[in-house]
């Protein structure tokens, strides 16, 4: 059980409030412990009118608050804009963009900083990414350090940032020093800093235009990553963020949370809430319109999965166990993979089940038919499937019959030669990017988070009395994939994010 009160009159100064995690963490604070004294939520915009809107437009807006909103009525706006303080801020720049006024104001009442704000993208351009993720976690560490009577720091990364390593993957640090393929690495986020920066320098001088050069920086990215042993420009820059929080945190006391694939709500505030395009999400998408009906995997794969309830509930938990221990620092990951395997096969039978009973509509309003989603175990395996697919009949028919066409009606099916093309750039790229998980050898150590819940289940008998104290579920060992999937993660992707 936990205790409830642990936030009660605390400050709380949070990041990537707009993000689909933030909002989760946001309500259920707000609603477990609505005696919060406040929440600072940094959030980009042009000027505070604007920031409020955001907050408005972009968070309490959202269904997911519905259930906080019914509990106060009439005065949930007011209870709202007591709690909730957006300010003006960008963790990308040294300073986070805040007013020196403001800045000190923080410092001085903040009890607990949370760092949520991440690009997720695989292959954004690199100068971005680098700026939030590992920048960006380097200033808010400085800001913490400056905090005069901060309890904990807590710093949301990814199970991920393991890379492709394979067996048990440990809740352990990171350094500069990394092995990679045997020989050690070094690496320097300042150096890493200088060749985005020339980089982008030479695009610009070269006149190239605004796609060329995101193009450009976002194959940087993948380019550096993978020198150095990462799989993407994602997993790489979270990886230097941790590094940069090992080399700076002092007497800071630090928790890190190291979530796998975070999924739909499982139960809290409801279940099925999701936002976005994600993985799970993306699958299911493009799936249900038609577009893709095979996949490149491990058969066998572990799809290491977990809500994001069963997130932030850890997150909560961690911050009440480690707080007000000047030095403290501990990791945590939470996944499936130990606990509770999920089968990736048993994700896209339920994808088949469930678009086969309730199929999608096209935009003439006819019925979209799906087939078993078939599994391609080798890359090379794959790529002979497209070249079957697609690129040989393109060549047949673009280079004979319509070829011949195209002159006579003025070029007029071009258009069919382009939309093959694009289907086959989409696929190729798709599974390029997902490659590393769909045919990933590890599964993560938890024992840091097990040690958690065992010390929650310790207080259960105790504490029952207790009106404060409640029962946070993070143990992925309650879930029926089949059923979460069919019941709660697919049907809340339809409601929530096929729009």
């Amino acid at each position: 059980m936990w205790r409830v009160d642990s936030f009660r009159s605390k400050t709380v100064f949070v990041t990537g409030v707009t993000g689909f995690l933030g909002k989760v963490f946001i309500e259920k604070i707000l609603r477990i412990q609505p005696n919060v004294k406040k929440l600072f939520l940094l959030i980009r915009a042009a000027d505070d009118e604007s920031a409020m809107q955001r907050l408005r437009d972009e968070v309490i807006g959202k269904d997911l608050f519905r259930v906080l909103r019914n509990e106060w009525g009439e005065n949930f706006e007011s209870f709202i804009s007591q709690k909730l303080i957006p300010i003006v801020g960008d963790v990308s720049n040294p300073d986070l963009g805040l007013d020196a006024n403001v800045r000190k104001m923080i410092c001085q009442e903040a009890d607990f900083i949370v760092n949520i704000a991440a690009i997720t993208d695989f292959d954004e351009r690199y100068d971005v990414t680098l700026g939030i993720n590992t920048f960006g976690v380097m200033h808010i560490m400085n800001m913490a350090r400056e905090c005069s009577k901060l309890q904990i720091f807590l710093h949301v990364s990814t199970a991920y940032v393991h890379g492709e390593k394979s067996g048990i993957l440990p809740e352990t640090t990171f350094s500069m020093d990394q092995i990679v393929d045997g020989t050690n690495d070094v690496i320097s986020i300042s150096n890493e800093k200088e060749i985005s920066d020339r980089k982008l320098d030479e695009l610009r001088s070269q006149k190239c235009s605004q796609a060329e050069e995101k193009q450009a920086m976002r194959d940087l990215g993948l380019q550096r990553a993978r020198m150095h042993g990462w799989p993407n420009t994602y997993a790489f820059t979270k990886s230097m963020g941790e590094m940069v929080l090992e080399e700076m945190k002092g007497e800071v006391p630090l928790v890190i949370v190291r979530p796998t694939v975070v999924t739909s709500t499982y139960k809290d505030p409801f279940p099925g809430w999701v936002e976005g395009f994600r993985t799970v999400e993306a699958f299911a998408y493009h799936f249900a319109r038609g577009k893709m009906n095979f996949v490149a995997a491990d058969p066998n794969l572990i799809f290491d999965v977990i809500p994001v309830d069963m997130v932030v509930n850890l997150m909560i938990i961690a911050m009440a166990a480690n707080c007000d221990k000047p030095g403290r620092y501990m990791i945590y990951q939470i996944g499936s993979s130990l606990r509770n395997p999920a089968k990736v096969t048993t994700l896209f039978k339920c994808f088949w089940h469930h678009f086969s009973k309730h199929p999608r509509l096209d935009k003439d309003g006819k019925i979209i038919k799906v087939s078993e989603f078939e599994i391609i175990p080798s890359m090379e395996n794959f790529y002979k499937r497209i070249a079957r697919r697609y690129i040989l009949p393109l060549k047949v028919d673009r280079y004979n019959v319509i070829k011949l066409a195209n002159i006579v009606m003025c070029h007029y099916m071009d258009g069919y030669c382009q939309k093959a093309e694009r289907k086959i750039r989409f696929f190729v790229r798709l599974m390029e990017l997902y490659r590393p998980y769909l045919f990933f050898k590890g599964r993560f150590d938890d024992k840091n988070t097990q040690e958690l819940r065992v010390e929650m289940g310790r207080g259960t008998s105790s504490s029952c009395s207790d009106e404060t104290a409640i029962y946070l579920e993070f143990d992925p060992k309650a879930i029926d994939w089949t059923d979460y999937f069919m019941n709660i993660q697919i049907p809340g992707v339809v409601k929530y994010v096929f729009k």
